[in-house]
C-alpha cells in the first residue's frame, strides 16, 4: 500500500510530469486530441500512469510528447503522490495485451482511433433517458419512477462514463458536453467524477491509500483488511444494500462539498479552471429543479413519495451494485504489494457477461478490460476480452470472470460477510 500525503494546492503553470520529466503544456491544452478537459486532470501532478494507460496506441502519443517544451525546474508544489507506483509500460503482461489489441482489434477492424462508440448506441441511451424524464414528469407513478431510475443508471454507465473518459465520440467538445449528462440526469458531478475516477481509482485500483473507492465509504463499510474492524461490520452484508439505496443523497452532499473546495479527498482539482465550479453548481441547480422542485410543486409530496422511492432508491441501489461488485470480491483482494500495473488491474477487477451486457452497462461489466484500457470506446471491450483471457492463461494469471451480474453480486455479498467477521476465512477458502 502506498503512503499518501495531502498535497499542497498547485498554483503553478500548466505543467505535468511523465517518467520524471516535466512538460509545459500551455500551448497544447486546446490541441490535445482527447480534449482539454482530459488534459486538465494531469496538471500539477505525476501523470505517468494516466498517460500510459489512456493511450492504447502509445507510440503515437509519445511522438507528440517529444515535441512539448521540457521544464527544467520542477514546481515545488507539484503533487508527487503515486509517483513510485508501478507503471503500465513496465508491465510485460500489459504490453503484450496492448500490442495485440492494437493489431488484432484496432488495425484489423480498420479503426484509426480507439475513440468513438457507434452513434446509434449512445443516442439510444439519451433518447431513453429523455423519454423516461418526460413520462415521470407527466405521470408520476411507481412504474414511471422505476423506468426513470433504470434510465438514470443507463445514463451513468452507458453515456456519461465513457464520455468523461474522453472516448464516447471522436470529438472532444461533444464528449465534454455528453459528460455533463451526469450532472443533468443522475445528478452527479462530471467534474468531481473525472478526478475521483481517473486520477484516483483507475490509476491505483484497490490501493487502500490512493484509490478513493476503497476508503471513502469507511467506517460504514469495510472493504479491506487493513481497515479497522468495527462491531457493526459483521452486518454490513445486509445493511450495505440499504445504504446503496441512499447513494443519491450521499453523492449530492459529497459533490457539493468537493466542488466548493475543488478537491476530492486526496486529489486536488489542480488543472481545472474555476469557471467549471460555477458550471457544476449551476447544473446541480437545474437537476434539482426538474427532479424535485417542479414535481413537488405540480403534484405534492404524497403523490411523489412512491415514484421518488423507485427512481432514487431503487435506481441508486442498482447504480451502486453495478460499480461496487467489480472490485470487491475475495478474488480481487490481493495482500501483496503492487509490483506490476497490468497484473494489478487484472487481479483487482472482475468481468461478467458479454456483448449484450456491455451494451446495457456501457462496457462496465467487462471491468478488467475497462481498467486496462479506460480510454477505449466501450463497444470494443467484447473484442478485447478474448485477448486478455488468452494472455492471462499464457502468463498463469487468474482472470476473475462471472457468468452474469447476479453471480458477481452474490460473490460481493459473500465478501462483505467474510470481511466483516472477527475471524474471516482465507480468500483461498471462499467459494467462487
Amino acid at each position: 500500500m502506498a503512503v499518501v500525503n495531502q498535497p499542497p494546492k498547485y498554483s503553478g503553470p500548466p505543467v505535468l510530469r511523465i517518467r520524471g520529466v516535466c512538460y509545459d503544456v500551455s500551448d497544447f491544452m486546446h490541441r490535445h486530441p482527447g480534449g482539454k478537459f482530459m488534459l486538465d486532470l494531469s496538471i500539477g501532478r505525476d501523470a505517468t500512469i494516466m498517460f500510459e494507460s489512456a493511450h492504447c496506441q502509445r507510440e503515437k502519443a509519445e511522438m507528440v510528447l517529444k515535441m512539448l517544451p521540457v521544464v527544467t525546474e520542477v514546481p515545488a508544489d507539484l503533487d508527487g503522490n503515486g509517483g513510485d507506483f508501478p507503471k503500465p509500460a513496465d508491465s510485460p503482461l500489459y504490453e503484450s495485451i496492448r500490442k495485440r489489441v492494437v493489431t488484432e482489434v484496432l488495425r484489423a477492424n480498420g479503426y484509426k482511433h480507439a475513440r468513438g462508440v457507434p452513434l446509434w448506441h449512445w443516442l439510444t441511451v439519451l433518447v431513453t433517458q429523455l423519454t423516461a424524464c418526460y413520462l415521470f414528469l407527466t405521470d408520476p407513478a411507481w412504474y414511471t419512477g422505476l423506468l426513470l431510475g433504470w434510465a438514470l443508471v443507463w445514463t451513468g454507465t452507458g453515456l456519461q462514463h465513457t464520455a468523461n473518459h474522453g472516448c464516447l465520440t471522436r470529438w472532444p467538445a461533444l464528449n465534454y458536453l455528453l459528460g455533463l449528462t451526469d450532472d443533468l440526469f443522475p445528478g452527479g458531478s462530471s467534474l468531481v467524477w473525472r478526478y475521483h475516477h481517473q486520477v484516483s481509482h483507475h490509476a491505483y485500483c484497490n490501493d487502500t491509500a490512493l484509490d478513493q473507492d476503497v476508503f471513502s465509504s469507511f467506517p460504514l463499510m469495510r472493504f479491506d483488511e487493513s481497515m479497522e474492524l468495527k462491531w457493526f461490520h459483521r452486518f454490513q452484508w445486509f445493511y450495505g444494500n440499504l445504504l446503496f439505496c441512499l447513494m443519491y443523497p450521499s453523492i449530492e452532499m459529497q459533490d457539493v462539498s468537493q466542488i466548493l473546495h475543488m478537491s476530492s479527498f486526496h486529489t486536488e482539482f489542480s488543472g481545472t479552471p474555476k469557471g467549471e465550479k460555477f458550471i457544476a453548481l449551476f447544473l446541480k441547480a437545474v437537476h434539482v429543479l426538474w427532479l424535485w422542485v417542479l414535481p413537488l410543486y405540480w403534484y405534492g409530496f404524497s403523490r411523489m413519495l412512491v415514484p421518488y422511492f423507485f427512481a432514487v432508491s431503487v435506481g441508486g441501489w442498482l447504480l451502486a451494485v453495478s460499480f461496487v461488485v467489480s472490485h470487491n470480491v475475495e478474488e480481487c483482494k490481493t495482500p501483496e504489494a503492487a509490483t506490476d500495473w497490468g497484473l494489478e488491474q487484472i487481479t483487482t477487477s472482475t468481468s461478467w457477461g458479454g456483448a449484450i451486457a456491455s451494451f446495457f452497462w456501457g462496457g462496465l461489466n467487462l471491468q478488467i478490460e475497462h481498467h486496462l484500457f479506460p480510454c477505449v470506446a466501450h463497444n470494443l471491450y467484447p473484442l478485447i476480452q478474448p485477448i486478455v483471457e488468452d494472455e492471462c492463461k499464457k502468463a498463469g494469471v487468474q482472470y476473475n470472470k462471472y457468468h452474469n451480474l447476479v453471480s458477481n453480486y452474490l460473490g460481493f455479498v459473500r465478501f462483505l460477510y467474510n470481511i466483516g467477521q472477527p475471524k474471516r476465512p482465507l480468500a483461498s477458502q471462499a467459494a467462487h
